[in-house]
């Protein structure tokens, strides 16, 4: 059973530095500094594989005056996770470390783990003809 699973964690007590600091500790790795206009300058990021990262960047672009993620204002750092190798103990310890809010998680299922709906409905259409 593959998924694919991505998580977007708000931060509001911790600067972006104090923010990473604490992440560093709690899960036992290095984030490597990157600068980037889209993620509003100076941003945080752990690279597992290619769509296996872990994120960490300002919500305010202040050269901009603009947001990175609008509806999340209330948050001025802000935390993707996308793919890691177990993300429920990722979770755990994060949460253990620093304040964060979950503020969405999304969870896709490979379609070969599922039954073919049309397998299905061919059946029903047998079933009518035997009528």
């Amino acid at each position: 059973m593959s998924l694919s699973s991505h998580e977007e964690y708000g931060i509001r007590d911790l600067s972006l530095d104090e923010a990473r600091a604490r992440i560093e500790q709690a899960l036992g790795l290095t984030l490597e500094q990157r600068d980037s206009s889209y993620y509003a300058g100076t941003y945080y990021r752990h690279r597992a594989d290619p769509g296996r990262s872990l994120m960490l960047y300002n919500n305010r672009d202040t050269d901009r005056s603009s947001w990175v993620r609008p509806r999340y204002r209330a948050f001025p750092v802000l935390l993707d996770i996308s793919n890691l190798e177990a993300m429920d103990q990722i979770r755990q310890r994060l949460q253990a470390a620093l304040d964060l809010v979950l503020l969405r998680q999304t969870t896709i299922w490979d379609n070969d783990d599922f039954p073919d709906d049309d397998e299905d409905d061919d059946d029903k259409d047998d079933d009518k003809d035997d009528e």
